[in-house]
């Protein structure tokens, strides 16, 4: 799961656009956590899914040209694994960290710039 997380940086080779995206679905799942469950948690898994997510729209925004892994199968066997042995609290976590990823985090990174540089090098 997190063998996607190296190949988005890769992607987006900027670190602090990387690490806002990050950012972004950390302190959001938190927070919609902390809204509806009991307090704030600590989840790598829902971060993982969550960039699994980011990666997916990305890839479908942008198509195959910037190589953003489309992880299909990965993603639904470890969101199937989380939802059925993890307690339900940490169910509200890994949907907001995933929708998030899917439909927030992508306004975040605007790829166009990569697009304008490949096709036009100085």
């Amino acid at each position: 799961i997190f063998k996607c997380m190296r190949h988005v940086e890769a992607a987006i080779s900027s670190n602090i656009v990387f690490g806002a995206v990050l950012l972004v679905i950390a302190f959001g799942s938190n927070l919609i956590y902390t809204l509806c469950g009991e307090g704030a948690s600590c989840g790598s898994l829902a971060l993982a899914l969550g960039m699994n997510t980011f990666s997916i729209a990305m890839s479908r925004k942008y198509g195959f040209d910037l190589q953003f892994p489309r992880l299909w199968v990965s993603t639904f066997f470890a969101t199937l694994f989380a939802v059925t042995l993890l307690p339900f609290n940490s169910w509200i976590m890994i949907v907001a960290a995933m929708s998030i990823g899917a439909f927030v985090a992508p306004f975040i990174v605007n790829m166009d710039d990569y697009f304008v540089k490949q096709n036009h090098p100085e």
